[in-house]
């Protein structure tokens, strides 16, 4: 006979798994789990396990450390606005979720308030200013170990990763299935969308290089400050 007492604790992590993703139906949580190798076979302790691995992708709450600072590097989708945020320990990328031609802004912050799923997104600046980014709907965890190598990469092989790369003259640029640029002219940004097939080169302090989706020798846009990976 299986330990009656097992019950709360099988509970308890489907609990706090489906609080990560509240917009999800159970039975379409259930079929997430099937997708994970959940099935008529699967023991008790075995579903916790895999329950915890869904709750550390999309966790019910953001962690943070003492300082209030993340521990870690997350995606937190938000409504009203709709916002793409990457969270990482000391800076945060903020972009407009439905329009790709809005310049996306890094800066550093000081600490986030607790949130998580129906909660608020507040940020406070190095400053001490709030900044208030609508109401959290899905956080994404970010392993940046998997991310794969811009050396080199194929566009083939880019997958759903996105970084955003900042050039020294103030260009921001994301990588992505196209390579999306803003640059500053006076008081005015101009945006441009550039198909590649391949990066040539994308290193801090080394010009950035690709290879464009048209054919010819590789181009070079600016040397790189700094490279952010924003999705995964």
């Amino acid at each position: 006979m299986e330990d009656p007492t097992r019950i709360p604790r099988v509970l308890e992590q489907l609990r706090r798994t489906w609080e990560g993703q509240p917009e999800l139906p159970l039975a379409t949580l259930f079929g997430v789990l099937a997708n994970r190798g959940v099935g008529w076979g699967t023991t008790d302790e075995e579903l916790i396990k895999m329950l915890d691995d869904e709750h550390l992708l999309h966790p019910a709450s953001l962690p943070l450390s003492s300082t209030g600072t993340s521990e870690g590097t997350f995606l937190v989708t938000t409504v009203e606005p709709a916002m793409s945020i990457t969270v990482a320990p000391e800076h945060v990328v903020v972009r407009a979720a439905r329009s790709r031609k809005s310049q996306p802004a890094l800066w550093a912050y000081e600490k986030l308030r607790p949130t998580g799923p129906g909660r608020p997104l507040v940020i406070t600046d190095l400053e001490g200013i709030d900044h208030r980014y609508g109401v959290v709907s899905l956080i994404t965890r970010l392993d940046v170990g998997e991310a794969p190598g811009l050396h080199g990469l194929e566009r083939a092989d880019i997958s759903n990763a996105m970084w955003l790369v900042h050039f020294r003259d103030g260009t921001r640029m994301i990588i992505g299935h196209t390579l999306g640029v803003w640059e500053s002219s006076q008081r005015e940004v101009h945006y441009s969308s550039l198909s590649w097939s391949r990066i040539v080169s994308c290193t801090p302090g080394e010009e950035f290089a690709y290879l464009p989706a048209s054919g010819g020798g590789h181009r070079p846009l600016g040397v790189v400050d700094s490279v952010v990976l924003i999705e995964l």
